[in-house]
């Protein structure tokens, strides 16, 4: 059972103007997405929301061109457990969807802490058997995690919660630390 939420759109789509569908209210960064004069985008709307992490989205496009496929071969992109994409599959199959030339999808926000998978002799990660059954991936080790943490607090007295995330997602990319002004 997958302990998070994912919202997946497959279907075919030729619209050059996709990302709009996305486009959050960029306009006033101070305004607060509870004021009513907040645009909430048409995907928030549809899942409910105000606002959604950009950094958790995913789109996939088998190629440049667009090319319809099989959907077995877009939803293979999905980081899911095995029963999830057997539930998604069926339901992409009862809504007469089986080819397929875009997805996007969104997992609901939420983190584990495991233990740091094992090396075998043949240098194979083995991953704890929670990480495995749920389809998790890994995003950082406590050593980068605490790295960057150690990095922010080095470099400015008290970082913002905001500035902690800006440090880790820019790890993330980039295998590297991110400069905070102070």
């Amino acid at each position: 059972m997958d302990m998070s939420k994912v919202h997946v759109w497959i279907g075919i789509n030729y619209d050059e103007d996709f990302d709009r569908y996305f486009e959050l209210n960029n306009r006033n960064s101070d305004m607060d997405i509870d004021d009513p004069e907040y645009s909430v985008c048409q995907f928030c709307k549809d899942i409910n929301e105000r606002w959604y992490d950009e950094d958790l989205l995913c789109v996939y496009i088998p190629d440049e061109k667009r090319q319809v496929v099989d959907i077995d071969v877009i939803l293979k992109e999905l980081t899911i457990s095995e029963e999830t994409f057997v539930n998604i599959k069926k339901i992409c199959v009862e809504k007469g969807v089986e080819k397929a030339n875009m997805m996007f999808y969104y997992m609901d926000p939420i983190c584990y802490l495991e233990h740091y998978p094992d090396v075998n002799d043949d240098d194979e990660e083995i991953y704890p058997d929670f990480v495995t059954k749920e389809g998790l991936r890994l995003f950082y080790s406590g050593e980068h995690f605490e790295g960057v943490i150690h990095n922010a607090l080095f470099q400015k007295n008290q970082p913002s919660v905001d500035e902690f995330i800006a440090g880790l997602n820019y790890y993330r990319d980039y295998d590297s630390f991110l400069g905070i002004e102070k």
